[in-house]
């Protein structure tokens, strides 16, 4: 780590320091002002930001620590060099041991304008330090922190206002007087973080690293993903399921989801759900190409086809009710049955009878359904449209499909009012003089295609009489379409229903009978 030094004549010095030649060191935990108003790795190296205003932050940091018997000192504005991302990366992976083994940490808090608590009871508590991602585990680390206000007045320590600390952040007393984060759950933990902000998206869950003693690569750009990454890279050394404990907050999210939360904003309530630790005895989750793979005890729920309440391995701190979420079954597996995760806004609790009479079985829920499918590529469809996936091979071109609005090619996605029949025109790129109907409906609730080769109804899909309707899912549709080499086009219909919309899926394939001579 790169460490600051205090000279004689009032200027900075900066010292690499490695493995057992780290000496005692004090830290600065605060919040940042403007970019521009903080002093730089840069601003050391050239001999410039003096005028800047964090400048007052380095030399009250530096005094202090002398005051304190320490040469050494560190600060995260201008101790790392940000033009690096090799560094960068480094640094935020240290970071939570990095504030644990330093001698001294001072939490600059630059909005409480007076020391003494508790006279400004209100002021440190709406103190923004307490609403940023990064000053969580800045909090955690140290041993011992001595809060300062915006005029460098002593607050108190972290051992003195435990108490408060823990009514304002939410942080159990034990974790802030020393004892492992570990302790508590992972729900728990998220929890802390769910009311704190960061600058960047990412940093939301890169700023959690410590807490949860993992370890990850940055990605700044990748977004929501890297709180996915962040649960992802937790699985891989806990079993504790509290981990699915969240709820969207929100009656109108998407209406799907997978068990890992794209926000730690989503285990704002969670703070109640402890691990069960040994007494889980469900079998290692995993992540799949099909899904993440673990094992639950299914409800089902209610009447409803297909949907079931999955118990989670943890439990409710003040009672002995476990938490359950919804689970929609959307495909069966060789290995398993496939499902995601419905209304996601939904986090009951029950009593262990609740379950009695339940299965347990090894389950695969989905992250994501499919690409086509997420809501928020067809935000403005009606609740009284079915939505129908066409799917084919790039050997069939869908030059009209009618009527052309309720098409949208970028998806393949053809939105149809229900008891309507959708009608697309097809050709075959090798064929383009030959042009057939696509039909798509649904008969008695199943959903059904057809592929009508009558010339007269390709010419004129809109036309109202249709020939040869059936119900049965796959056709043996067009034989004359390459005569000779025994090729035929045939339709598939499978359907998807997640939280009471259905998708339908329309595959159109070619298929060969090879002629013997």
């Amino acid at each position: 780590m790169r460490l600051l030094r205090l000279e004689d004549d009032g200027g900075f010095s900066l010292e690499e320091c490695f493995g057992g030649d780290i000496p005692r060191y004090a830290i600065l935990s605060h919040t940042w002002g403007k970019d521009h108003e903080e002093v730089t790795f840069q601003d050391l190296m050239e001999g410039t930001g003096k005028n800047k205003a964090g400048y007052r932050k380095l030399r009250f940091c530096g005094e202090q620590a002398a005051k304190d018997g320490l040469e050494h000192f560190w600060v995260d504005t201008c101790c790392i060099d940000k033009s690096s991302s090799t560094e960068l990366s480094e640094a935020i992976n240290s970071m939570f041991r990095w504030y644990y083994n330093a001698a001294k940490c001072y939490a600059y808090l630059s909005d409480v304008s007076n020391g003494g608590f508790p006279e400004n009871h209100r002021s440190f508590r709406e103190s923004i330090w307490f609403t940023r991602g990064w000053t969580l585990q800045e909090l955690i680390a140290p041993s011992e922190i001595f809060f300062y206000s915006k005029n460098w007045e002593t607050i108190g320590t972290k051992s003195q206002l435990v108490r408060p600390l823990e009514y304002i952040t939410g942080v159990d007393a034990r974790v802030l007087r020393g004892a492992d984060p570990g302790i508590c759950s992972i729900a728990s933990r998220m929890s802390w973080a769910a009311k704190r902000v960061t600058k960047r998206v990412e940093d939301r869950a890169y700023s959690l690293l410590g807490i949860f003693d993992v370890h990850m690569p940055l990605l700044y750009g990748e977004g929501e993903r890297s709180f996915i990454r962040l649960q992802e890279e937790i699985m891989r050394t806990s079993d504790d399921q509290s981990l699915f404990a969240w709820s969207s907050g929100d009656s109108i999210c998407q209406p799907y989801s997978g068990l890992l939360a794209s926000s730690p904003a989503y285990f704002t309530d969670s703070g109640k759900y402890s691990s069960i630790g040994l007494l889980n005895e469900s079998r290692p989750s995993e992540m799949t190409n099909k899904g993440l793979c673990v094992e639950f005890c299914l409800q089902s729920y209610g009447r409803e086809p297909g949907l079931y309440y999955a118990r989670l391995e943890c439990e409710c701190a003040q009672t002995d009710e476990q938490p359950a979420i919804i689970l929609q079954h959307i495909s069966e597996l060789k290995y398993g049955s496939q499902y995601v995760r419905v209304m996601a806004d939904v986090l009951d609790t029950f009593k262990p009878t609740f379950f009695f009479g339940s299965i347990n079985g090894t389950v695969y829920v989905r992250q994501n359904l499919f690409p086509a499918l997420q809501p928020s590529r067809f935000v403005h469809v009606q609740d009284d449209i079915d939505l129908f996936w066409i799917r084919g091979t790039t050997d069939f071109q869908f030059p009209e499909p009618i009527p052309p609005v309720q098409w949208n090619e970028q998806t393949g996605l053809f939105g149809m009012h229900q008891g309507h029949i959708g009608r697309m025109l097809v050709t075959h790129r090798a064929r383009k003089n030959r042009t057939i109907c696509l039909l798509f409906t649904f008969w008695q609730g199943k959903p059904v295609c057809l592929l009508e080769d009558s010339q007269k109804l390709a010419s004129h899909p809109e036309a109202d009489d249709i020939s040869g309707f059936g119900t049965l899912s796959q056709y043996r549709l067009w034989t004359d379409f390459f005569p000779r080499s025994g090729v035929f086009a045939t339709a598939r219909v499978n359907q998807v229903q997640v939280n009471l919309r259905r998708f339908t899926v329309v595959t159109l394939c070619l298929k060969t009978i090879t002629e013997r001579t």
